[in-house]
């Protein structure tokens, strides 16, 4: 069992583990992990699987974002950071933020990591301040050292919620709910070999409008109740959906 919560410090947030070995009454006593330099930890999410056990956290620097992990090693120990994406900010060009990463340990040793990127508004005055969202993944392969470029699995121009991935035998599985034209969400899946161009990516439901009761409230949406009400990039209000 491993748990995971932060620890105040005069620059921020850093994260402490702790762990809990079968047969034991105790957890053992926590590990910090720190971001490297002055980089503050903005969210985080710990991953287990037969083959290891990981930390996934995104940081924010003055000029750079990043998503890293931290992972388990054999003497129970976290190791220090690896970089999953690093994200300059930039004085030009689009912008965007990694965020919400978590990681997935299938069979064979490969490590594969999915997270969120959210970009800047396409107009400065865009109502809700929230551009496009896409989920991204990459791989880091059995025995590397880093991971590869990261590749898109969000299809098309819509909106997409925080992905949820699992190991499933050698490969991996990722869910995510993402807008469509005409207020419409749809659930989406990525299997087989994620993070690289061999994965397969296609819709696992029909396209479904929020209940119109509901999606005031967003009650009944993958987005939290503020999200709900922001403009989606095909120009809609999910809350304008009528009920089918």
């Amino acid at each position: 069992v491993l748990v995971f919560f932060p620890v105040p410090t005069r620059l921020g947030e850093t994260q402490g583990v702790g762990q809990l070995h079968p047969g034991a009454r105790r957890f053992t006593a926590p590990q910090v992990i720190e971001a490297a330099g002055n980089a503050i930890i903005r969210g985080a999410s710990v991953s287990a699987g037969p083959s290891g056990a990981a930390l996934a956290f995104a940081t924010s620097e003055d000029d750079t974002d990043e998503n890293a992990m931290a992972e388990q090693q054999p003497n129970g120990a976290f190791g220090p950071p690896v970089v999953i994406i690093q994200q300059p900010l930039l004085p030009s060009g689009e912008q965007f933020q990694p965020g919400g990463a978590s990681v997935a340990f299938p069979e064979g040793g490969a490590r594969v990591a999915t997270w969120l990127n959210t970009f800047e508004p396409v107009r400065a005055m865009e109502e809700g301040g929230i551009g496009p969202e896409i989920v991204m993944a990459a791989v880091r392969p059995a025995g590397a050292a880093s991971f590869q470029a990261p590749v898109r699995l969000s299809v098309g121009t819509g909106r997409s919620g925080a992905p949820l991935i699992a190991p499933a035998g050698t490969g991996t599985v990722v869910l995510w709910a993402q807008d469509e034209p005409g207020c419409r969400q749809r659930v989406y899946t990525a299997v087989g070999a994620v993070g690289t161009a061999l994965a397969q990516v296609r819709p696992l439901s029909v396209a479904t409008c929020p209940r119109r009761a509901n999606a005031a409230k967003g009650t009944d949406s993958w987005r939290s109740p503020a999200q709900a009400a922001t403009r989606s990039p095909d120009g809609c209000r999910t809350p304008r959906c009528t009920s089918q």
